[in-house]
């Protein structure tokens, strides 16, 4: 008889959740994420008191400082990105570290040899989008620093408007002919990692599709067999007990790799909707006048992006122990 575990006190359970909140945030890009979160929340919030709340000086001073600091976590991202975005790009080329890799193995490729989709690689055509997607931040990554550049020292990048004087100490990088300026730096940005979105979606996708149709094969195949060994009658022999070890030890083989599966299968489909809610910011973003005419509304983009952010900071707490999650 099989006795349930002891309930968990509160305090334990808070101190566990301090304990993985601390481990997410001490990671760089955990960090980032955590930042992120506050940041949107800053926004939304400020957003929220703007249009409802009874206008007063004070509402209006929370909302600027709620501003302020939606601007602030903004800016130490940026900083945050400058020292990890491209190191994890080159390595990401150079060793092809951002590909996911072959599934567990599953037992189905030799019975299906091999056919499309249950094979434990991604189709040759989405394996190929894997190796292009860390290019495309090979361009995200220095067009941004040039946005954040003009954006920081107004005096490197021309505004846009004027051209330059003849007296300005850097006539020739001022110069409209020649430049571009911040906004259209991070425009062209934003559209390599629209590229980047748009093709991790399809490698998501086509991921949980394997995924997916593996376990409805590998269940289909337990049910079949559990069909067969109903049918069987009870033997007798020397064997028998060896037997039935070899088959308790394969079935617990067989749950394990499910487990893996699902689990693969769970955080795959986290990682296609937060690229699904990141698409619209992208396209928006991917405009040189995205501040003065956006064409979506900013507070569209402010909802999608704070929940990406809940769905990927909570995701990282799922994956170390919080929400029920397994630790990895």
């Amino acid at each position: 008889m099989s006795s349930s575990p002891p309930p968990t006190s509160p305090l334990k359970t808070l101190l566990k959740t301090f304990s993985v909140l601390n481990s997410t945030n001490n990671d760089l890009m955990g960090c980032q994420k955590g930042m992120s979160l506050l940041g949107y929340t800053a926004k939304l919030v400020a957003t929220f008191l703007d249009f409802y709340a009874v206008p007063t000086a004070t509402t209006h001073s929370i909302v600027k400082g709620l501003s302020d600091l939606y601007g602030q976590t903004l800016a130490s991202r940026y900083c945050i990105r400058l020292v990890n975005g491209p190191f994890s790009t080159f390595d990401a080329i150079k060793n092809d570290s951002w590909s996911y890799g072959p599934l567990p193995a599953s037992g189905l490729e030799e019975e299906a040899l091999g056919e499309y989709p249950y094979t434990r690689d991604s189709h040759p055509y989405v394996r190929s989008l894997e190796k292009v997607m860390p290019w495309t931040m090979a361009v995200y990554y220095p067009a941004e620093y040039v946005a954040y550049a003009g954006w920081f020292m107004p005096g490197l990048l021309h505004n846009g408007s004027s051209s330059p004087t003849p007296g300005e100490a850097t006539p020739w990088i001022r110069n409209e002919k020649n430049w571009f300026s911040a906004d259209h730096w991070s425009a062209l940005s934003c559209i390599a990692w629209m590229c980047y979105v748009v093709s991790d979606i399809v490698v998501q996708a086509e991921r949980v599709h394997r995924i997916t149709a593996i376990l409805k094969k590998l269940k289909e195949n337990k049910e079949k067999g559990e069909g067969e060994g109903d049918g069987e009658g009870d033997g007798e022999g020397e064997g028998e007990g060896e037997g039935e070890d070899k088959g308790e030890d394969k079935e617990k083989e067989a749950n394990d790799v499910v487990q893996e599966l699902e689990s693969n299968l769970h955080s795959t489909k986290l990682i296609l909707l937060r690229e699904c809610l990141f698409l619209l910011p992208a396209f928006a973003w991917s405009f040189p006048d995205f501040g003065t005419n956006p064409k979506i509304s900013n507070n569209t983009i402010n909802v999608l992006t704070w929940i990406e952010n809940v769905v990927d900071y909570f995701g990282k707490c799922e994956a170390r122990g919080l929400l029920g999650g397994a630790a990895k």
